[in-house]
């Protein structure tokens, strides 16, 4: 593992007591910032993709609505 490599080139040991080594707890560290980062990112487009979703969704309503009054108006001709 590259964490693991890292530490042993600076000299740094593992605590015997620990739970996890610092190479693994290295390693969920970067995992975790760049699943954080996947989800900003994710929530980023899904925010832009409901934008426009409702603005396609106002501007079909919109159409609608001129479609029926120009209906109502030819047919008043």
């Amino acid at each position: 593992m590259i964490s693991d490599e890292v530490l042993k080139i600076l000299g740094i040991k593992d605590d015997p007591q620990s739970l996890m080594s610092n190479a693994e707890v290295m390693t969920m560290s970067i995992l975790y910032t760049e699943s954080l980062s996947l989800v900003k990112t994710i929530s980023s487009t899904s925010s832009t993709a409901c934008s426009f979703l409702a603005r396609t969704k106002a501007l079909a309503i919109g159409a609608t609505v001129v479609s029926n009054a120009l209906e109502i108006v030819l047919t008043k001709v």
